[in-house]
């Protein structure tokens, strides 16, 4: 009986014993990369955790959970990580995690921070429908890095006197942002807070139509604004039997040049070319800074027609002045005479037809829509200037 018994005994620990290997370690320490071993351990099962890998057992490696790629708008930084961890500025930050199972990791971090940009507005040139404009560009922190891709749907040109949007996409690793920025184009001055003086000292309100400014009132002008004071050579005031007053004529509407005139070239000259700036548009009679029309500037304020365009007085049929262009019928001067005084307005273009003709703007109180007939270029028409 007592030989069984110590034979069970020695059986039962023999057994503890073959157990209890598994809770020695017989050496253990760090590798060259920071991992973990020990020798002496069974493993016996992995666990996946939220944070990484456990393998239970007494001696665990550290987990690594690679470099965890970051973008941000600058105002999130200082950045929350993982609910624990503080990260104050952008770059490489590695630091040690105590997650939740109690088993420590290393962790490297990248942080990008993207300021977006401005938004911007400029003031487009006169006579544009659009303009290219230089965007304001986002700052990426940290300076210098290439690793953010940034892109944009910019335009080439913007539309003048409206707003667009334009939305910067940025990218790293799988993370990206998005940034709205507002691009404002304004159109120059023009109106109520614009006039221009002629070389004479007459002043003149303006007007924009469209994307053109133009003088709101027939040119007066009896000299060039060229800098010597260059007399007109045909700047004639309206006068016949049935309207004499000169003096009251001039006031209202103005004068009336030959188009050799108001182009600045010699009166009677077929074959001179007028004096054009770069863009190939003539000064002529017009101030500093103002030119002559062309033919299809003059067209395309006639969208509204006729009555659009012509004042609400003095027509034989008054129009109803929606556009403020404010057109006198000023009549025109032909072959020694004066004509159509109340009844049409002509304004001259800089637009040649022929070596004797030239394109004139013609309102008439009987027709519904400005037209574009040519005249000769001695006759006498009035003058509306565009800004340059």
């Amino acid at each position: 009986m007592k030989k069984r018994l110590f034979v069970l005994m020695l059986l039962i620990v023999g057994s503890l014993t073959s157990m209890a290997q598994s809770g020695f370690v017989f050496a253990a320490g760090n590798t060259a990369n920071n991992s973990s071993y020990s020798f002496g351990q069974l493993f016996i099962d992995n666990q996946t955790t939220v944070n990484g890998i456990l393998s239970e057992g007494l001696q665990q490696p550290f987990l690594y959970l690679g470099t965890d790629t970051l973008l941000v708008y600058a105002n999130q930084v200082p950045l929350e990580y993982r609910n624990s961890i503080f990260i104050n500025q952008e770059g490489d930050t590695t630091f040690y995690l105590l997650p939740s199972l109690g088993i420590d990791s290393i962790v490297s971090v990248m942080l990008y921070s993207v300021l977006c940009p401005q938004d911007t507005s400029v003031i487009a040139a006169y006579n544009q429908f659009a303009t290219p404009v230089t965007l304001p560009v986002p700052s990426i922190l940290p300076s210098g890095t290439s690793s953010v891709t940034t892109s944009n749907d910019e335009l080439a040109e913007y539309p003048v006197d409206d707003t667009t949007t334009v939305t910067w996409t940025f990218a790293v690793s799988d993370k990206s942002l998005t940034c709205n920025q507002q691009v404002m184009v304004f159109f120059p001055i023009c109106g109520d807070t614009m006039t221009v003086t002629d070389a004479n000292g007459f002043v003149y309100n303006t007007i924009r139509i469209g994307y053109l400014c133009w003088t709101k009132e027939n040119l007066k002008s009896t000299n060039y604004d060229d800098g010597f004071q260059t007399p007109i050579p045909v700047a004639l005031i309206y006068n016949s039997p049935m309207y004499p007053d000169t003096m009251s004529n001039l006031n209202t509407f103005g004068r009336l040049y030959s188009w050799f005139s108001t182009m600045n070239i010699p009166e009677g000259n077929l074959t001179a070319q007028p004096l054009t700036d770069s863009l190939g548009f003539v000064q002529g009679v017009c101030p500093q800074g103002w030119r002559v029309p062309t033919a299809a500037e003059l067209q395309s304020i006639n969208a509204g027609g006729s009555d659009a365009l012509r004042t609400t007085t003095m027509w034989l049929i008054p129009g109803t002045n929606t556009t403020d262009f404010s057109a006198l019928p000023a009549g025109i001067y032909h072959d020694g005479r004066f004509y159509n005084l109340m009844g049409d307005a002509y304004f001259w273009t800089c637009s040649n037809y022929d070596e004797i003709n030239a394109l004139v703007g013609q309102l008439a109180y009987s027709c519904s829509d400005m037209s574009l007939p040519y005249r000769e270029k001695s006759d006498a028409a009035s003058v509306r200037c565009v800004k340059k």
